[in-house]
């Protein structure tokens, strides 16, 4: 038996699960015979690196004082397992000349006695344990391989990577001068794979390299950092191994080796299997490699060699697996190895990003379109192929529409960075990456940048589409949301009034994209304080997308939300609560609790509730609302930031005046940072920051900011606008307060 690895670490429960397993042959009662009892033989099977033979080995070593025989088998060979068995069989006062005569007679002996643990390390090829493997007599056999297939000789216990733990004390066993945080990037880099955070470990230790260094050089020559070093765990390194079924799918299978290849350019999470339609049952979601059987026999060739892993109708591979291949592909392949695995997973079809019901098969596919992009930026000269430029698309959509607005937002900053390279900007598909991205950036509250954008790809698309095309129609409507959100709501109406009707003629009444622009216009009446009209159109847009797109739509929720605030507008606030109330709850439902959606419906139930003097609840419900906005949007996010400001109202009026103009501080130097001192909403916190101080009975201080405020909102909205009358009104009471009663009444006036 090989000698015990000192450095071994982890691996207790799978440890304590070969044991079970093993001692799970019930025994005879005393005085039967041996050859009773069948042997009890468990597989540990796992891809290549993942610390078989380890923990193998540790465990023949804790357990050796159980057995009188404990023997060591190489297995990867016929030639090295047949003098394997012929030296036991000697060891047992059995010698033979032949490896079949040694088989026989290690049968008759062992199935006398159940005093021993085989270990058949590393079968590579199944075939050669038929006829090798004692039946009787009560002993162990443990074999480790890579092919699931060794489930048919016994138990199997799967092995998996390390845990980050077990990953970090490895790397501290073999390289102590490392940090722990270091040894937490290094760890994450090689995937927690066993083998490559042991030859990590040693490369660090023996080059003296930084963790920074060693990051990039691995990033950049994989093949180089140590993963070729076979000293380590008595194995060759995974650079060798990698090299090695390249070489054998090369000669044996190059169909099989192009898949391989072409599974290197995507992420190491789970890739999707699908299946095509069969008489009258679905096909299921996933890429397609080929029908049932050619998919299957493809999928057992690479698990088989141990360097993938095959689940719940999906195919992985690690990731360091994935660089090594990378880097063994001829530069001159590359490309075109990237534009297969481009056409293998636009093969999938995941459905319509704006239907939650299609959101997990996004899920799994967009860490793979992401890598995808990432690699096809460093060849420019492949040019992606319409399906998987519309997938792209699909799933950025499907990004914003799920909440993850960072991530739309990197991704379509990517694709939008290459596109206008490749494919130049004024490519209609350009076009599309560029107004997803400012979709995204209204999503993340930056306005300006977003109104900016859409001006531009409006600019484009009018002249390269056409005024009545449905993409220069879908940026003029993102162009009214840009100028709605920065309050200019009549331009916003202008512009959405213009949209809608161009919809209406090219579309239909019933278009979703229709149903939008309604959606959109009822939003600027709201914002010019035209609730009556607001309500009207958006209980028919409520009503059309109910008919058309179902009542758990995304977008039919929406208009529910919309109608609510009609309603609250019109102090309508009974029938406002319950319809805020239904849609909360469905939100919950369909987008989970956490969705930016769902926690506006939760803010304007809030804001209902305060409508009915129900403050307490309000709090209650605006205080879980600012805690979940932080953690999902961040702190800085302007909907967080309106949160803040609506908490505060609460505590205002629960009379908890300090923790108000506390709260309210923080959010007006923040909006000022953020959004700038003359955005409305600054203003607005600047308004109400001043009635805590007079609530406090800090009448200067409320002065000083209320005539700041008023001056900023004459300057910007003009003298006449609803809200410069309330600083108006607020700084009277002030003056007031301080005596000062005729400039009070010039401002009554």
């Amino acid at each position: 038996m090989p000698p015990r690895n000192p450095a071994f670490t982890g691996r207790g429960l799978l440890l304590r699960a070969l044991h079970v397993k093993l001692h799970r042959a019930v025994r005879p009662d005393n005085g039967s015979s041996s050859t009773d009892l069948q042997v009890s033989l468990v597989s540990l099977v796992g891809i290549g690196g993942i610390g078989k033979t380890q923990v193998v080995l540790e465990y023949a070593h804790r357990h050796a004082n159980r057995y009188a025989v404990v023997w060591w088998l190489d297995a990867d060979q016929p030639t090295t397992l047949s003098q394997g068995l012929m030296d036991l069989a000697c060891h047992l006062g059995r010698p033979n000349s032949t490896p079949a005569e040694a088989v026989q007679a290690l049968r008759v002996e062992l199935s006398a006695r159940s005093d021993w643990l085989l270990v058949y390390d590393n079968v590579d090829d199944l075939e050669t344990l038929h006829g090798l493997l004692a039946t009787t007599g009560g002993g162990h056999i443990l074999i480790t391989g890579r092919d699931p297939r060794l489930a048919r000789f016994g138990a199997q216990v799967d092995i998996g990577d390390f845990t980050r733990a077990e990953s970090r004390q490895l790397l501290l066993t073999r390289c102590p001068s490392l940090a722990s945080e270091e040894a937490d990037q290094v760890a994450a880099a090689v995937g927690d794979l066993p083998l490559a955070v042991e030859q990590a470990g040693c490369f660090l230790q023996d080059t003296g390299l930084s963790t920074d260094e060693y990051l990039d050089f691995l990033d950049t020559h994989p093949g180089q950092a140590g993963m070729d070093d076979p000293t380590v765990a008595e194995h060759p390194g995974l650079a060798a191994a990698v090299a090695a079924t390249r070489a054998r799918l090369a000669a044996e299978d190059p169909h099989v080796l192009n898949l391989f290849n072409q599974l290197a350019f995507l992420a190491p999470e789970p890739i999707p299997l699908g299946s095509q339609p069969v008489s009258d049952r679905p096909g299921r979601f996933g890429v397609l490699l080929g029908n049932s059987a050619t998919t299957a026999l493809a999928v057992r060739r690479l698990v088989g060699l141990g360097l993938a892993r095959h689940a719940n109708h999906t195919l992985q591979l690690h990731r360091l697996v994935q660089a090594l291949l990378r880097t063994h592909l001829p530069q001159t392949e590359q490309s075109s190895t990237v534009h297969s695995a481009q056409n293998l997973l636009a093969t999938s079809a995941p459905g319509d990003p704006d239907d939650p019901h299609s959101w997990p098969n996004y899920s799994q596919l967009t860490p793979h379109a992401q890598t995808l992009t990432e690699h096809s930026t460093k060849h420019i000269d492949t040019l992606e192929t319409p399906r998987f430029r519309d997938l792209c698309c699909n799933t950025l959509r499907y990004l914003y529409t799920s909440g993850q607005y960072q991530a739309a937002h990197d991704l379509a900053d990517r694709i939008r960075t290459r596109w206008d390279q490749t494919l130049g900007a004024d490519h209609p598909d350009a076009l599309r990456s560029a107004h997803t991205l400012a979709v995204s950036l209204y999503k993340l509250g930056k306005h300006e940048q977003a109104r900016e954008l859409d001006q531009q790809t409006l600019d484009a698309r009018h002249r390269v589409l056409g005024p009545d095309h449905p993409d220069t129609l879908r940026s003029a409507n993102n162009l009214a949301v840009g100028l709605n959100f920065a309050d200019k709501y009549e331009q916003a109406r202008e512009l959405n009034q213009q949209t809608l009707d161009a919809r209406h003629r090219v579309l239909g009444p019933d278009h979703p994209d229709t149903l939008g622009s309604a959606n959109n216009l009822a939003a600027d009446l709201r914002g010019l304080d035209e609730y009556e009209q607001a309500r009207e159109l958006d209980h028919q847009t409520l009503d059309a997308r109910r008919r058309a797109l179902g009542p758990d739509h995304p977008d039919t929720l929406t208009s529910a939300y919309n109608l609510a605030a009609d309603l609250r507008g019109l102090d309508e606030y009974e029938q406002a609560r319950e319809l805020d109330h239904q849609t909360l709850d469905a939100r919950r439902r369909i987008l989970g609790p956490d969705h930016p959606d769902t926690l506006t419906s939760a803010y304007n139930l809030a804001a209902d509730l305060r409508g009915l003097d129900e403050y307490e609840q309000a709090r209650e419900l605006d205080h879980q609302t600012l805690d979940a906005r932080r953690r999902i949007l961040g702190p800085d996010h302007p909907d967080t930031l309106t949160s803040a400001y609506n908490l505060g109202i609460d505590l205002y009026a629960l009379g908890e005046y300090e923790q108000a103009s506390e709260l309210g501080r923080q959010t007006l130097d923040a909006r000022r940072r953020i959004l700038g001192p003359d955005h409305p909403d600054t203003l607005t916190s600047a308004n109400n920051l001043a009635v805590d101080l007079r609530a406090l009975g800090e009448y200067e201080q409320a002065s000083e900011l209320g005539r700041q405020t008023l001056d900023a909102r004459r300057r910007i909205l003009g003298p006449d606008h609803p809200d410069t009358l309330r600083s108006a009104n607020n700084l009277a009471v002030d003056l007031r307060a301080l005596g000062e009663y005729e400039q009070a009444a010039e401002l009554d006036h």
